[in-house]
Order: C-alpha cells, then structure tokens, then sequence
C-alpha cells in the first residue's frame, strides 16, 4: 500500500500535527506501508527513511505581502501539495483538517480520509468574546475547511468532542465520522526513578513538582497553572515549551529536545492543563504514559478517556483555588497518588501508537478495497 500524508510542517519540527504524523507513519512503515510525507518547510528537501519518504516543501510569496489575504499561506500550500500528486500513484491520501482542500478537487480516484485535531469553528465558537468575526469573514475562514469535511472519503475525529464539531458547524452526518484517539510512544515516553531523574535535572529533591508543557500560554492557561502553585507550599511549577522569568515557585525551560522533556516529566509528581480548547492534545497522553497523574480543565478532551480520581481530576472552573484544591487531594494521600500513577501508565499504553495505528490501518485498508 502507497499513502500519501500532508503535514502542517516536516516531522523534525515537533509540534502536536507533526508529531501525529511522525508517530503514525513509523507505525505505517514498521508494518510495510510506502509511506510519503509532504510537509511545509524552509527549503525544499527529500529524504528517505526506510518506507518513509519525507518532502520538505518550501512556500513561495508569489503576492507582495500588502496582497496576502487571510490564510494566504496555507492556500499556497496546499497548490504545491496538489501540484506534487499527479507526479506518481498513491493508494490513498491522508490530510489534515483544510491541507487537501485543492487536492480534493483535482485528485483522480484516490480516496482521500482526512483527520481533524479540532475545528476552526469550534475554536471561533469557544473564543466568541476575543474573535468577533463579522459573518463574510467566518464564512472565508472556516469555508476550505468545511467543504474538505464535507466531500472527504472518511473524516476522522480525534475526539467525540471534534465530532460533534463536525456535526454541528459543519453538518457533517454523524455517521460518516469515525473518532480515532491521538495515540502516544509508550517506549519513548515512559517511567523512570524520579530521584534519579531530579538529580540529572538538578532540582531540589524534597519538593513536589508540576509539570505544563505548551506553546501557547493564553489558551493553555499558563497563568491558571502557575496561580494555582503559588497558593500551595512546597510544591513547584516547571514550565516546558515557553520562556519566562524563573522564581522560587516557577521554573522556565523553555523549548527543549525530546530527551530533556522526557527527564522534566520524570522528575515532577503531577501535570496540570487548564486548556481552553483541544483537539486532543499529545501532551496530558504524554504525562500519562509517564506516570503522571492529571489535572486538566473541563474544556481538554482528554477527560473523554480517563476516569475522575482514578487517572487525574477535571476542573470545571477556570479559578486557581479550584486546582489547587485537586492538588492538594492529589499529593495529600501517598497509597492513592501510586494507584493513581499505576493506573496512568495502563491507561497511556492503551493508547499506543501501536494501537492507535492499527485503527487507522483498519481504515485504510477499508478505503482501498
């Protein structure tokens, strides 16, 4: 089987999209699938990888920047991804969300299934007091995304909460969308002795640590998370994927190699996510696979999977005193923060990649029958 995949990026550039292809495809080409990867890139570049072949491909500002229009950029994308297909024979072609918006139009007889990590218009309709788009201008934003849920072969949600997105933005019927969880590594992401951990990491041993892990402080509610820490004592905030000023309650790292991530996780007792809208993000899966129990807000899609007080807690208000009243039950009873921590790693390699891909192979070979 050949599968062409679209990327928001190459996979070297880890963010969730890129790591979710990254992940799948090692799977796709473990078990013999030709897999390519066209993803966005600063130069244009190919490189093989077993049975993956990786494409970067480099945007051209064919208009002056006073010309752009909104989502200038993706649309250009998506003509150079369309332009690369006619070039051989795929099986099946797997985008992501609005990428093979052009592609959809101009394919030939290849199926085509697309995964959503969430809805333009879900994100409009949960930030309706910070975006008020006048109506053409909604119409313009979610249309490419839209049409591509609409005459897809299959749309795959990561979530039911992007389902239910898809029905009611969109009016996709129900029934043509099959909901596939994001997956994780549990061999990359796993447990290790946590004293060990804090002192390759050189933090204090004596502490309780809280692990959030974003790029985007506002909507991953950075400001809640570190509120929350400052009302408790002995317990500290590391801070992975945004720069700040350290203090004796906050710890900065900063962006960092997967290895360093792996070694914050292992040193902290717990993660905390007040997210204001998720697809289904990769990095409470992580902290699972990790051992970690959760705290995340009521708007993280991951509370679609664990169980209240047995994988973590969910947090229906965006108060700091209210997480850190679910730290304080976490860290308070030793037995139960181990049962808790047992319980997160079952969890997380029910999640696998492996697993995980071996739905999406379903999928696939369904498609090309």
């Amino acid at each position: 089987m050949k599968i062409c995949m679209f990327s928001a990026g190459v996979p070297a550039n880890v963010g969730g999209v890129e790591s979710f292809i990254d992940e799948l495809s090692n799977f796709l080409s473990r078990v013999g699938v030709d897999v390519t990867i066209l993803g966005r890139s600063d130069r244009d570049f190919i490189v093989k990888d077993g049975n993956r072949r990786i494409i970067g491909i480099r945007l051209n500002d064919y208009l002056p920047k006073r010309l752009q229009f909104s989502h200038y950029h993706d649309y250009v994308y998506q003509l150079k991804i369309w332009r690369k297909i006619p070039n051989e024979h795929f099986d099946l072609i797997h985008g992501g969300n609005d990428n093979p918006f052009i592609t959809l139009f101009f394919r030939r007889k290849e199926p085509l299934l697309v995964t959503f990590h969430g809805t333009l218009a879900g994100v409009y309709s949960r930030f309706a007091c910070v975006n008020k788009l006048k109506p053409y201008q909604y119409f313009l934003s979610t249309y490419a995304e839209r049409v591509t849920a609409q005459k897809c072969d299959i749309p795959i949600a990561c979530s039911y909460t992007v389902k239910n997105e898809l029905a009611m933005f969109y009016d996709i019927n129900p029934n043509k969308i099959k909901v596939i969880y994001n997956g994780v590594n549990t061999d990359k992401f796993r447990i290790f002795d946590k004293t060990a951990s804090r002192k390759k990491l050189g933090v204090p041993l004596k502490n309780k640590y809280a692990i959030w892990v974003g790029s985007d402080p506002n909507r991953k509610g950075l400001l809640i998370a570190i509120g929350a820490i400052r009302r408790l004592s002995g317990v500290k905030l590391l801070v992975v994927g945004v720069n700040g000023v350290s203090d004796e309650k906050v710890v900065y790292f900063g962006r960092v190699s997967e290895v360093m991530k792996l070694l914050i996780y292992n040193s902290t007792d717990f993660f905390i996510f007040p997210t204001l809208y998720e697809g289904f993000a990769l990095t409470p899966l992580e902290a699972l696979a990790c051992g970690l129990p959760i705290i995340i807000s009521k708007e993280c899609t991951t509370k679609e999977i664990i169980h209240e007080g047995v994988h973590g807690f969910v947090v229906n208000e965006r108060k700091p005193e209210c997480y850190a009243e679910k730290i304080e039950v976490l860290l308070n009873d030793d037995k139960r923060y181990q049962e808790m921590s047992y319980n997160c790693r079952k969890l997380a390699e029910k999640y696998s990649w492996e697993n995980q891909g071996k739905e999406y192979l379903k999928v696939y070979e369904k498609l090309v029958q």
